[in-house]
């Protein structure tokens, strides 16, 4: 994926919610990147490969640009201090597929954000899940997740209401709607 400079600090990528609540705006594997707040990033500095700034296309940035962003992302993080985050996720081919989203993302994003609600809206490809599976949802994970490793639970948070939609005449769902509430 390609990484925008400006995203890294960008205080839009924090929202206030009408409860008081501040959600982080993730783009995908945004959601990893929470992982700077509790537990370090040296796997995410590894991640960033291509990025585009006012100069063009760095491919790849320089070790030195890559400290500076993910020190921009830390600060963004710890000033704004969301309490939840919120992502758009692509790309999964179907339901079962996204366990390890779920484990490491999701469940992680949580616990970073001690125990802080963590969403993802997901695509898809070839079928929808079960209103009460791939939730790709978490709430109230443990601090203790952050260092479980390939140990992590999913710790997945259940919707309270969901409904299919179809489309077209067709028999096959559309999209799939949940309402989930946090803390």
């Amino acid at each position: 994926m390609r990484c925008q400079a400006d995203d890294y600090a960008s205080p839009h990528r924090v929202i206030k919610l009408k409860n008081g609540k501040r959600a982080l705006l993730c783009a995908c594997y945004d959601m990893f990147a929470l992982r700077a707040l509790r537990n370090g990033s040296s796997g995410l500095f590894r991640a960033i490969r291509y990025l585009d700034d006012e100069t063009g296309p760095q491919d790849p940035p320089s070790p030195a640009r890559r400290r500076e962003l993910l020190r921009a992302w830390r600060g963004l993080l710890k000033e704004s201090r969301p309490d939840m985050a919120l992502a758009c996720i692509h790309d999964f081919d179907a339901p079962g597929r996204d366990s390890y989203w779920q484990r490491h993302g999701i469940a992680y994003a949580s616990a970073a954000l001690s125990g802080g609600l963590a969403l993802g809206a997901a695509h898809f490809r070839y079928a929808l899940p079960a209103p009460g599976s791939s939730t790709l949802a978490a709430l109230g994970v443990r601090r203790s997740h952050l260092s479980a490793g390939a140990h992590r639970q999913a710790h997945r948070h259940e919707p309270l209401a969901s409904v299919m939609i179809e489309g077209d005449g067709r028999k096959t769902p559309r999209a799939l709607i949940r309402l989930f509430e946090g803390s």
